[in-house]
């Protein structure tokens, strides 16, 4: 529908609804009908992301403070920790792009 606003437009403005419907309210509707759900989504992964982070500084941490026998199991954990890290903030980004 977004793509196609201005057919939508020319379309209503020839109709005989042209009179019943406020097309600039009518965009402001689909926007924010477009946008909620992506701005939730946002919010969740911010969330999700702040955790991992959270949790990335927590295995950092570990693995400084421990015997280095055990340092294998933590360091797979901070590749895999910083690897979702990476690609949040793709997925982050390209979220806040699509954002009207």
């Amino acid at each position: 529908v977004i793509d196609y606003k201005d057919n939508i437009k020319d379309i209503i403005q020839n109709s005989t609804y042209k009179n019943f419907i406020d097309f600039s309210l009518f965009m402001i509707y689909l926007k924010n009908q477009f946008n909620k759900p992506l701005h939730e989504m946002i919010e969740l992964l911010e969330d999700y992301k702040e955790k991992v982070e959270k949790e990335l500084l927590e295995a950092k941490e570990t693995f400084n403070n421990i015997d280095s026998k055990e340092k294998y199991q933590i360091e797979s954990r901070i590749v895999n920790l910083e690897t979702i890290d990476k690609n949040l903030n793709k997925q982050l980004d390209q979220l806040k792009i699509s954002i009207l």
